[in-house]
């Protein structure tokens, strides 16, 4: 039986520990020579479906073929994508992983890509599989999960009303840490996934604490690693997932409320890397706002640590291998609605980005001729919106290397961003001659010369993009609109259509498909039945935006359902209003009196 590490902290499903009391009593077995119990007491042997510890699954997908682990080497992270092959959206309540081997396998995840990056990857490489454990296309945990497997880890049914989607298209993602044996080892897996009756009512999140500046001392036996977060909003704590390497000895996860009172969470005073778990509550832990999270881990870096891999103990720095070190804790938490589920994820995503870059001059200042560093700050500072910071450091890149056509292209994005098109373009053409078959480049080099009114130079951009990627939603989304704007409509809804085929859940191409079909001036082209599905689709995905019920209302307008058009571009106005965009307040203010005339609009 797997080790039950954690002690003290709120009730925990699956405790398996044994309490002072059993302990004794199987002392006092063992001194008085063990005798065997009556067999007819016996439980029954659980009977497993096919090894299915959660029963029969209602969808089994496999990996198409084993991969082969070749003997001794360094360890290997290794990502397998299977294709979901479902016809329609699911909800997904429970995934349970078997794989073949367990010798090879320290630990695995099960994520999933939406957007098919994942699958290019393993393609591109001749072996099942691909080789990474930070570039993993777009594959992601599922939204308020996280699953996956190690040894002793028993599959959870999930809780009433929770479950995540999977759409028609989208790919399961597994990320193995293989550790090679001495002798060649071949391993595959299946992953059971198990249909909710329902689509979710309510959806939790993940928060991830941790450090990424991680540096312990050789001979150091209590180094603190220790990260925290106030909560913004009121929330249950469903569960924990924390994770360490070799040299972690104590682990403790506490909240500690806004009147200074400490209440614990998890506490592991003996961690052990080989055995980690999932630990969830078997009642929720309900927390109030201004609650502040803590995490502390302490580290044994000597020699008397009899797990420690370096003998003599030397410097240990964070990193994903089981030599270096790591220090995270995932926590699944409930909030109490939709609106408060969207401010703990943006508050908390600059948080995420903030310990990135954190990371990242710790690798400057361990290497300052390192050479992603600049490259990775840049790219984080300008998903925290920062320009500037960001220029500065991309420029930084490519005065160290000024070959780097990837550093070219992204100082081109963030001079574009800013406006400064022409030396953007400048950039743009710089990585394409470096990398002539940079897709994005060329797409992006077709939005700025687009905005320049150099349609023409555009569409060719756009179209030598897709030659190279015909999978690329952004292009066909620009080439679509460039299209329209030349007068080739049914070319350009095509180029949109394929866009939302490609990424089914981005609104852009949705909103611009449904205004074309609602308000095309040739009868031919208009139709307001399939506008009005796709911008009620868009909303689904994207929330009450004012220009996507400006958009339905358009369809409703089409369809001659005025009453219905009136109501709904209100309620944009509405919001529109609320926001400040007095520009598109007036806009659909004009439309509102064309629609109470009972005239729908058409484009010019």
């Amino acid at each position: 039986m797997p080790p039950w590490l954690p002690k003290g902290g709120p009730r925990l499903l699956g405790e398996r520990g044994l309490t002072e009391e059993q302990i004794a009593t199987i002392g006092r077995w063992v001194r008085e020579g063990m005798a065997e119990g009556d067999p007819r007491e016996l439980p029954a042997v659980p009977a497993a479906a096919d090894g299915w510890q959660l029963g029969p699954p209602d969808l089994i997908l496999t990996m198409e073929k084993p991969f082969v682990v070749p003997p001794g080497g360094q360890e290997v992270f290794r990502n397998f994508v299977i294709p979901s092959s479902i016809g329609r959206t699911r909800y997904i309540e429970a995934a349970e992983l078997k794989p073949t081997n367990h010798r090879v396998l320290h630990h695995a995840m099960i994520m999933v890509d939406r957007t098919a990056a994942a699958r290019q990857l393993d393609e591109a490489d001749p072996e099942p599989g691909f080789e990474s454990m930070a570039s993993i296309g777009n594959a992601t945990m599922p939204e308020g999960f996280f699953l996956g497997w190690t040894p002793g880890r028993l599959p959870f049914r999930g809780r009433h009303g929770l479950a995540w989607r999977l759409d028609q298209g989208d790919d399961i993602v597994l990320q193995f840490h293989l550790r090679p044996t001495d002798q060649q080892e071949e391993i595959s897996a299946r992953v059971g996934l198990y249909f909710a009756d329902r689509a979710p009512t309510r959806q939790a999140t993940v928060l991830k604490l941790g450090s990424e500046t991680i540096d312990i001392p050789a001979g150091v036996t209590d180094h603190l690693v220790t990260d925290e977060y106030v909560l913004p909003i009121d929330v249950e704590v469903l569960g924990l997932y924390p994770h360490a390497h070799y040299l972690a000895r104590d682990i403790k996860a506490v909240a500690i409320r806004p009147d200074g009172t400490e209440q614990l969470l998890l506490h592991i005073p003996e961690w052990d890397f080989n055995w980690q778990d999932v630990y969830r509550f078997v009642d929720p832990v309900p927390l109030t706002r201004g609650t502040t999270l803590v995490m502390r881990y302490t580290y044994d870096n000597s020699s008397a640590n009899p797990r420690n891999p370096h003998q003599p103990p030397k410097r240990v720095l964070y990193g994903p291998h089981s030599v270096d070190e790591m220090g995270d804790l995932w926590i699944q938490v409930l909030p109490g609605g939709a609106r408060d589920l969207v401010i703990l994820q943006r508050d908390f995503t600059r948080k995420t980005l903030r310990r990135r870059i954190d990371g990242f001059e710790q690798n400057l200042a361990v290497d300052p001729a390192h050479p992603t560093a600049h490259g990775d700050i840049a790219n984080t500072l300008m998903m925290l919106g920062e320009i500037e910071p960001a220029i500065t450091h991309y420029r930084l890149q490519l005065k160290t290397n000024p070959a780097d056509g990837n550093a070219h292209y992204n100082l081109g994005s963030a001079l574009q961003s800013r406006g400064e098109l022409n030396d953007a373009i400048v950039h743009y053409r710089e990585a394409l001659r470096l990398i002539p078959t940079h897709a994005s480049a060329h797409n992006n080099l077709g939005m700025a010369l687009q905005t320049l009114g150099q349609l023409e130079d555009a569409l060719h951009h756009y179209r030598t993009a897709l030659s190279l990627d015909s999978s690329y939603a952004d292009a066909h989304n620009n080439l679509g609109v460039a299209l329209l704007l030349v007068g080739r409509t049914a070319e350009g809804i095509g180029h949109l259509r394929q866009a939302a085929r490609y990424r089914p859940r981005w609104t852009v191409p949705l909103a611009t498909l449904a205004w074309v079909l609602a308000t095309h001036p040739d009868n031919s082209i208009r139709d307001p039945a399939e506008a009005r599905w796709i911008a009620e689709r868009a909303i689904s995905l994207g929330g009450e935006d004012p220009e996507l019920l400006n958009t339905l209302a358009a369809a409703y307008a089409a369809a001659g359902a005025f009453e219905q058009a009136v109501l709904t571009i209100e309620n944009a106005i509405a919001l529109a209003t609320a926001a400040g965009d007095t520009e598109l307040v007036q806009e659909m203010r004009e439309l509102e009196a064309m629609y109470r005339r009972r005239e729908a609009y058409r484009e010019q």
